[in-house]
């Protein structure tokens, strides 16, 4: 079942019983988190799952909100001075060390992007990524391009949209992009989707070195919807005029 929880001011979408979908491994599971909001979306996944997470943000504001939430939850109690929504982390029962801030992200190649400093990924330490979130502004196409590319393929992929994705072209084509590579939306709220994947590529359904039809996997589809329908005739061997 879908449950809708909170990050500060913000919704997201989630699976009611993460334990579950993960037993029995779930304390080993590889979760990268891409932004850190309020910390209720890492929160609640290390309460869930007993795992660590990987936190990459890059971002000047985020370390002096990851020492706040970090000391919320040793001590379990806020300062009248803490914001509101720190009151939310103090209630989470986890050990603090199991989130761990890393200020370059993990990449395919080593270099900078919008002032973040890129890691090359190293896929033999990290073979796979059970669950990603992305809520780093104005990135998230970047960073969905760059994990799939890779090769990895996290069963649950949390994004928050900066665009919504039927309203902006760069969010509509990597979304696109997404289910189209074997992902399917489980829940949208407002700008946050969850994904899990399905392991059902459409991509890999054709042949993209056809030239005679202007779409090879519409193309496809059409035949396995209407088999009665004539293909469409191949025009790679037709006479070239001299």
């Amino acid at each position: 079942m879908l449950a809708t929880k909170q990050d500060g001011p913000t919704q997201f979408p989630t699976l009611e019983d993460l334990y579950s979908f993960f037993s029995p491994r779930s304390k080993k599971i590889t979760v990268w988190s891409f932004g850190l909001d309020y910390g209720g979306f890492e929160t609640d996944v290390m309460q869930s799952l007993g795992c660590k997470i990987q936190l990459f943000d890059h971002r000047e504001s985020t370390a002096q909100r990851f020492d706040l939430i970090s000391r919320v939850l040793k001590e379990h109690e806020t300062l009248e001075t803490d914001p509101e929504w720190a009151s939310e982390i103090a209630n989470k029962w986890v050990l603090p060390n199991l989130l761990t801030l890393n200020t370059s992200l993990p990449w395919s190649f080593d270099g900078k992007l919008e002032g973040a400093d890129l890691k090359k990924m190293n896929t033999q330490d990290v073979p796979r990524v059970d669950v990603c979130k992305i809520s780093l502004t104005g990135l998230e196409t970047q960073i969905v391009y760059n994990i799939l590319s890779t090769g990895y393929r996290p069963g649950l992929f949390y994004i928050h949209w900066t665009e919504h994705p039927d309203s902006s072209t760069s969010a509509m084509l990597c979304a696109g992009h997404l289910q189209n590579s074997g992902y399917k939306l489980l829940k949208a709220v407002d700008n946050y989707f969850v994904y899990i994947f399905t392991d059902q590529c459409l991509y890999e359904s054709c042949s993209w070195a056809r030239s005679d039809v202007a779409n090879p996997m519409l193309e496809e589809i059409k035949q396995q919807l209407f088999p009665n329908m004539p293909a469409a005739e191949s025009k790679s061997e037709a006479p070239v005029n001299e």
